[in-house]
């Protein structure tokens, strides 16, 4: 699992949403990568370039 979180870094970090989501998504449910700061984080990415997944899981989740 580390080396696809890896490469869904590298591409997150590219600015591709779908990794960015992904990422988002591996952060927020990841039982090894639970981080609820970095998953808002990528999520919040993926949701500025119109990705509306993103856009509805930061709207139904709380993470104040």
């Amino acid at each position: 699992m580390d080396k696809a979180k890896e490469l869904l870094e590298e591409a997150a970090n590219l600015g591709n949403a779908d990794a960015q989501y992904n990422l988002g998504l591996l952060y927020k449910e990841g039982d090894a990568h639970l981080d609820l700061v970095r998953s808002e984080f990528w999520l919040n990415q993926a949701a500025e370039q119109g990705y509306d997944d993103a856009k509805s899981l930061l709207e139904s989740c709380s993470y104040s």
